[in-house]
């Protein structure tokens, strides 16, 4: 008996799993969704009234940077005003701002990723894509 718990514990008589294929999530068709056409923005945020800001993200529609490689790249989009903060690649495809320190409120702020921003199959950002955002402003509580 011993021996059959060992052997079941170690995995005998279990198939081993196989190398390759395509991860997908349930319902969506694997690799028939390539994006086509020139690199495109496919989700910013945050956008509108905003509360707290921890960071500022942009996706694409393709890999722009390659996995697992850090380069001193220009960063993919720009902040107006500019604060204290560093961006980083999340995979290939999304791109993070994040603040040094939290972000002031009653302040608004313009993201610009710049025309031309290349993806790794060659295309390109064909023209400049822009969204806003604005933190929080005070507002009056009670009055007396």
């Amino acid at each position: 008996m011993a021996l059959g718990l060992v052997a079941a514990c170690m995995g005998a008589g279990r198939p081993k799993p196989l190398a390759g294929g395509t991860l997908s999530l349930a319902g969506e068709r694997a690799g028939r969704d390539e994006p086509s056409g020139p690199l495109k923005v496919a989700f910013t945020s945050p956008e509108g009234n905003v509360g707290f800001v921890t960071e500022v993200n942009v996706v694409f529609d393709r890999p722009v940077q390659p996995l697992g490689v850090v380069t001193q790249a220009p960063a993919p989009f720009q902040l107006t005003p500019a604060p204290a903060g560093s961006f980083r690649w999340v995979g290939s495809r999304a791109a993070v701002f994040t603040p040094q320190k939290r972000l002031p409120f009653a302040t608004h702020f313009a993201v610009e990723v710049p025309a031309g921003l290349r993806a790794l199959d060659g295309t390109r950002l064909e023209a400049a894509q822009h969204f806003e955002f604005e933190t929080r402003r005070p507002s009056l509580q009670s009055s007396a």
